[in-house]
């Protein structure tokens, strides 16, 4: 019995050191994928943040990182599966609800972003600047729309 309490406590050890050591290394993934991004190195920036999924595929940082990277690069399809898994992840993060309503807003789905901006409220007040940027878009898309009835 003394045996296999030791052989338990010494697994829960070594699962919580190589649990740890995953998550550092995930961590420096993160890091490095953002030091690639603000050297303009998209390429390292994906594979590095695909490495930081690897290590860490319950840590929101590199979805969003590859959301926004796929978002500002035009590929909206990737960019919205990305936005969604970290809402998977995280169901109420203001990031990825203002970025897929702006993403449906450009596409002109005003309905959509206008059913994500009331989560944005109820989730995060309505004061978040998420919400706030998001009512300002919706607004101007307004405006915009109006102005060329």
């Amino acid at each position: 019995m003394k045996s296999t309490l030791k052989s338990v406590r010494l697994g829960s050890i070594v699962g919580l050191v190589i649990c740890s050591n995953a998550l550092a290394q995930g961590e420096d993934f993160l890091s490095q994928s953002k030091e690639a991004e603000s050297r303009g190195d998209n390429q390292a920036a994906i594979q590095l943040y695909q490495s930081a999924i690897i290590y860490a595929p319950a840590t929101i940082e590199p979805y969003l990182g590859i959301a926004k990277f796929y978002a500002v690069n035009t590929q909206l399809d990737l960019a919205e599966k990305y936005f969604n898994i970290v809402l998977e992840l995280d169901p109420a993060n203001p990031t990825a609800h203002m970025k897929l309503a702006l993403l449906a807003l450009n596409q002109g789905d005003v309905e959509s972003a206008e059913a994500r901006h009331e989560i944005l409220v109820e989730a995060c007040a309505p004061a978040c600047p998420e919400a706030t940027e998001l009512r300002d878009a919706i607004s101007a898309h307004g405006a915009s729309a109006m102005a060329i009835d």
